[in-house]
Formats: structure tokens, C-alpha cells, sequence
């Protein structure tokens, strides 16, 4: 929601498609995020710039392995660092802005980026990942379908940066919330 009152111009573009695809009457369902690309890349330019673990789980190394010019021993605790895959100025050109169109196509459909990994890779990846991300995406829609949002009268918003620690934690704002229709 940070973002978004930020960037009200993206705001406005989601509740233009939303509007457009899924209508007034009824609300968005699962069926509905392929008819909703924009939404879909905002959804994950969100998680990227702002996901809960930037750093995995520990993992324990079962074998001595070299990678990249580094003997990791047999028995070491392993952590990768997927803030900094996030922030990767190689695979995200301007990384700290906000920009849902890195994810979609020349032609509008959502396109897929290996390095975007907000709920980590290979079998040892998230379990609630295609919960999590339906749940965030018929949250998203359905508030967005049915509000406005703005900030608190008088009420400055915070910056779009947490305090990460283990887990990132959103800073405190407040939001107002209008019906729109």
C-alpha cells in the first residue's frame, strides 16, 4: 500500500484495468490475473523492492563444493543474500525504482525474470508461495476495485524503506481509505 500511495499514478492504472476487465459488480477472482498484467507486474515490483526475507533460511553445505573461486566445506552454514539478487544493477537496470513495467513484455504480458525470487528458489523455496501469492493478489484487487487510498489528512508518508533485520518490517503510516463508487 506504501508503494502504491506513492506512485498514484500506478495506482490510478490498476483501477483503470480493473475496471476495465473485471467491471464494477463483481469481484476479481483467480480467473481473472491473466486479464490483469499490469496489476500482476505491480504486484511483483512491490515484492521485489520489498520482500519479508532478505536473507534465506541457513542451509548446510552436504559436500565440500567450489563455487565461484570459494571452497565452502563440507558441514558450512550457508545463507544467500537474496536482497542483494533484487538489487542486482545487472539484472534490474535502476533496482531501487519502482517500476512494474520491467515485468511486462513489448506487448503487455507479464514476463518472467529468473532473478526475481521473493519467496527463494529450488525445493527448499516457500511452501506458501502460490497461497501467499494468490492471497496477495485478491486482497490487492478487491480493496483496490472497491477504494481510494490517500494518505492521512496532514500526514507526511514515510519513505518506501523498512528496517530489515531477519525479517523486513514496513515502516508505521496511516491511510485513508475512500469508497469508489
Amino acid at each position: 500500500m506504501l508503494f502504491l500511495l506513492h506512485h498514484p499514478a500506478v495506482c490510478k492504472r490498476i483501477q483503470d484495468e480493473l475496471d476495465r476487465e473485471v467491471g464494477k459488480f463483481r469481484r476479481p477472482t483467480l480467473a481473472d490475473k491473466q486479464r490483469l498484467p499490469y496489476t500482476t507486474a505491480a504486484l511483483m515490483e512491490v515484492q521485489r523492492l520489498n520482500f519479508i526475507a532478505p536473507i534465506s533460511v541457513p542451509h548446510k553445505a552436504l559436500r565440500t563444493v567450489n563455487f565461484r573461486g570459494y571452497t565452502i566445506p563440507e558441514g558450512t552454514t550457508v545463507l544467500a543474500n537474496q536482497w542483494s539478487i533484487m538489487m542486482d544493477e545487472e539484472k534490474w537496470p535502476n533496482p531501487q525504482q519502482f517500476d512494474p513495467s520491467r515485468f511486462l513484455d513489448e506487448f503487455g504480458n507479464v514476463k518472467k525474470n529468473v532473478a526475481w525470487i521473493p519467496f527463494s528458489v529450488g525445493k527448499r523455496s516457500c511452501p506458501g508461495e502460490v497461497l501467499a501469492r494468490q492471497e496477495i493478489f485478491l486482497v490487492l484487487t478487491a480493496l483496490l476495485q472497491a477504494f481510494s487510498f490517500r494518505s492521512s489528512d496532514g500526514e507526511a508518508l514515510p519513505e518506501c524503506v523498512g528496517k530489515t533485520g531477519s525479517l523486513y518490517v514496513c515502516p508505521d503510516f496511516h491511510v485513508c481509505a475512500v469508497p469508489r463508487f
